[in-house]
């Protein structure tokens, strides 16, 4: 039996091309000059693709649906929840679009000496450059804070079942 695995489209151009905009959510454009790899999270924004992301998500008669969320963080005490526990999440992908890093913690609050993760910051004007993480079943909650008197964005994307 033939099983359609990815409704999305994918594009190739180069960095100074306008990516596309209104086009299936997950789908990908490919810089041939710069050889980076962008997925739209909401058919009009686009953010770099870590080639890892789809190897996990199982195929069958469940639907994976994408749930995007962008988040400004600071150097609050206990952190800025990120994205809650969720029996259902398969997938989460955390990029920095902002321009300092962030320190992330897996199910606890973080502080400049109790994290996880770090998250490198944007570092082009156009955007699309900052660190990624991603998650192949995780599903406890994750908090993120900056470093002190700073803030800096988040994009969060989860799929679920």
């Amino acid at each position: 039996m033939v099983k359609l695995r990815r409704k999305y489209s994918e594009y190739l151009g180069l960095s100074t091309d306008v990516k596309p905009t209104g086009v299936v959510v997950g789908s990908f454009f490919y810089e041939r000059d710069t050889n980076k790899t962008y997925i739209t999270y909401d058919g009009d924004n686009w953010v770099i693709y870590n080639t890892a992301f789809w190897q996990n998500v199982p195929l069958g008669s469940n639907i994976v649906t994408p749930s995007i969320n962008i988040k400004e963080i600071d150097d609050s005490v206990g952190g800025v929840e990120l994205i809650a526990s969720n029996e259902n999440r398969i997938e989460i992908i955390i990029q920095n679009t902002g321009t300092k890093p962030a320190l992330i913690r897996l199910g606890g609050d973080p502080s400049s000496t109790a994290y996880h993760f770090v998250i490198s910051s944007d570092t082009v004007i156009r955007g699309g450059d900052g660190g990624i993480l991603n998650f192949n079943y995780w599903n406890g909650s994750i908090k993120a804070i900056c470093d002190e008197g700073n803030s800096t964005k988040l994009v969060i994307t989860e799929f679920s079942i």
